[in-house]
């Protein structure tokens, strides 16, 4: 996913905080991707600098994103403490690297920017479910409507591809890394692009 200098209508961006998760800058007049890439991580830590050296590269000349917005999630829908521990740490450090900027920032709960963004056509259903009520489908509880079966749960990673691929036809949101061999779909970009639409979104309607 290469770099596209038009940032027509200004940038915004969307970020997933996660250890595999992206920074997504889109343009502000066409929605298109104006550049994505994972968060740089070496050996199980956050390169710093290099986060750094990311955002500076989309504030030189006085030309700062809009408005970039930053995924918040709740400690119980994280898998463990030191996921917990792990998304807290890399929420932390983009904030402070936005302050340090200049950069306007805020943050989105994922059900917030899925019930703006996901469409009951993009709706994907996991298979083989137990019946529990655990497994109960979110749709109708965050405001989607569909004709989900009872019992089953939706599919978050492949709802949100469809949902992307939907509003950029034509994008396959790999990322195909130095080695130019991804093949398979990037769920960081994928997430972080569709934050960055909300925060388009959100700024628009404001």
């Amino acid at each position: 996913m290469g770099l596209k200098n038009n940032a027509d209508g200004g940038l915004f961006g969307g970020i997933d905080p996660g250890k595999t998760g992206a920074l997504v800058f889109i343009r502000g007049g066409d929605g298109g991707i104006h550049c994505a890439t994972n968060a740089p991580v070496k050996d199980g830590a956050y390169c710093i600098e290099t986060m750094s050296g990311m955002l500076a590269t989309h504030c030189g000349d006085g030309k700062k994103p809009l408005l970039v917005m930053l995924e918040r999630v709740h400690a119980t829908q994280m898998g463990g403490k030191v996921s917990n521990f792990d998304f807290g740490r890399g929420l932390g450090i983009w904030e402070a690297l936005l302050v340090a900027h200049g950069i306007t920032a805020d943050q989105v709960l994922p059900k917030v920017w899925q019930k703006e963004l996901w469409a009951a056509a993009d709706i994907v259903h996991k298979t083989h479910m137990p019946n529990t009520a655990e497994n109960e489908c979110r749709c109708m509880l965050d405001g989607i409507n569909c004709a989900c079966p009872p019992k089953v749960k939706v599919d978050t990673k492949a709802t949100s591809l469809a949902c992307a691929k939907r509003l950029l036809p034509g994008q396959d949101f790999i990322n195909k890394g130095k080695s130019g061999r991804g093949k398979k779909p990037n769920d960081g970009i994928v997430d972080a692009y569709l934050i960055a639409e909300y925060a388009r979104r959100a700024h628009v309607g404001n």
